[in-house]
């Protein structure tokens, strides 16, 4: 018995301190790229501690000189003349949460070096990751965790366990289990069938009474209902188990209909579940009262003011120095994705400045908003893959460019509520027309978070002789900037 325990014991640790591979780069257009230096953020998933890393480079030509930083500590400055240099370690003390692996291209003098195509020597860049699993409390409101991570994992498989042969009714439960845990995934998701046995690793686990569970080894439900527990062989871990089901197959089938249904609140370590109601249309009801978040929040409203056709980020919140330094002249990347065909940089017409104790720049057509700098959070990661107007309303309003999904109108009301039950449960004001449908679609939501046509507020006469004169004090300040 003790020999037994000890191989388990050893068998942990080496699971735990089981290293990982992770390819960051480069992409083709990183490629092409005539910058001078590289960044590659790089993480442990949600439910692990890095432990320690290692930077692993191949090259296909050679280099001056490359250095390699993480964190802003320098690690290394390679040559490039060994195709296969060993791995730079990562000393555990500079790692943190999140990581960022710098490479700056350098000459013989050590300035910084831009050329187009610098980095085609660089056949691949990745990390080692060394990482221990963290455990995680036993509740709902973690999921997908800890199955996948939406901001690590690249697919994932997932098993999904039955606790006997099942019947044709009972193998479109587990279809409708797997399509409700795949629907919001940004990833790909496989489902591995398992019938009377767990794996020894994370599952979704059907139960349809007293004897599923036995044969599995775990608590029987005290209802139709889904249960996060701990893995019988990993207590206390990560390793967890996605229980649905009941006392019997009809408390499963309500479970299961009940969970695909998205009406009920996952939180804590179990949540008990009800099948649809099925009334007749002309009786339909839906609950629009307002429900709990999952967190206590800090504002009680918040006003979402998207301007599309708004001043642009280089004008206003985001100086971009390079247009400063290119203006008039052809950007330096040739392959630049544009809408339309680009003669050359513009730099803006207007001054920024730093203000208040964060020193965040603002430009002086928000002079009076800068003054409050410090109560704004001013994010400029925002990124678009498509150059075109209509997929980067949907990509901000919807996270997707091109599929329809629930626009964040939509969420709110599926996921809080609304404090009437009598008007619609969110409304879209636009200016005198009606928005980009996709942009305030419910799409999957039920169709209580929908935005049905005539939704949307009008301007009123008075609201549109507004417009007017706003639209003629634009007029006039294009034409200064002309002049």
């Amino acid at each position: 018995m003790r020999l037994a325990a000890a191989a388990l014991y050893f068998l942990c640790a080496v699971a735990a301190h089981a290293e990982r591979f992770v390819e960051l780069g480069p992409t083709k257009a990183q490629r092409d790229s005539s910058a001078a230096a590289l960044d590659f953020p790089f993480t442990a998933r949600a439910d692990e501690e890095l432990t320690g890393a290692a930077v692993r480079i191949v090259f296909a030509g050679p280099v001056e000189s490359l250095e390699v930083l993480v964190n802003d500590e320098r690690l290394a400055l390679l040559s490039g003349d060994d195709p296969h240099p060993p791995d730079i370690p990562v000393a555990r003390t500079l790692l943190a949460d999140r990581n960022t692996l710098s490479l700056r291209l350098r000459d013989r003098q050590g300035r910084c070096l831009a050329r187009p195509a610098a980095w085609a020597a660089v056949r691949s860049i990745g990390v080692v990751l060394q990482a221990n699993p963290v455990p995680l409390p036993n509740e709902l409101a973690l999921l997908p965790l800890p199955f996948f991570d939406r901001g690590y994992d690249a697919s994932a498989t997932v098993p999904l366990v039955l606790g006997h042969p099942p019947s044709r009714d009972e193998v479109r439960l587990g279809a409708l289990v797997a399509s409700w845990f795949a629907v919001d995934a940004p990833i790909p998701l496989a489902f591995d069938a398992r019938i009377g046995a767990l794996p020894d690793s994370r599952a979704i686990v059907l139960v349809g009474g007293s004897a599923d569970s036995a044969r599995l080894g775990i608590e029987p439900l005290r209802g139709p209902s889904i249960r996060m527990i701990d893995h019988p062989a990993h207590p206390e871990s990560n390793v967890k188990l996605l229980v649905i089901g009941g006392r019997n197959g009809e408390e499963l089938r309500a479970a299961v209909e009940g969970l695909a249904a998205r009406t009920a609140r996952l939180t804590g370590s179990e949540a008990m579940l009800a099948a649809p109601s099925r009334p007749e249309l002309e009786k339909e009801h839906f609950d629009l009262t307002p429900k709990a978040p999952h967190f206590r929040p800090r504002a009680k409203q918040v006003v979402h003011l998207f301007m599309n056709g708004g001043p642009s980020h280089v004008d206003t919140f985001d100086p971009k120095p390079l247009l400063d330094k290119y203006h008039g002249k052809p950007l330096p990347n040739p392959n630049l994705r544009t809408e339309r065909k680009t003669a050359g940089a513009f730099r803006s017409p207007f001054t920024f400045r730093k203000y208040g104790q964060s020193g965040i720049e603002v430009s002086d057509l928000f002079a009076h908003t800068a003054e409050h700098v410090d109560d704004l959070c001013v994010i400029r990661s925002m990124v678009a893959d498509v150059p075109n107007h209509e997929p980067s309303l949907m990509l901000m309003n919807c996270g997707d460019g091109r599929l329809p999904r629930p626009s964040v109108g939509a969420w709110l009301t599926y996921g809080l509520g609304s404090e009437n039950q009598n008007l619609p449960g969110f409304v879209a004001m636009c200016a005198g027309g009606y928005p980009i449908v996709a942009t305030v679609a419910s799409a999957s939501m039920p169709i209580a978070a929908q935005l049905a046509p005539g939704d949307e507020l009008r301007f009123t006469e008075t609201s549109i002789e507004v417009a007017l004169a706003l639209r003629a004090d634009q007029r006039a300040a294009l034409e200064s900037l002309t002049n």
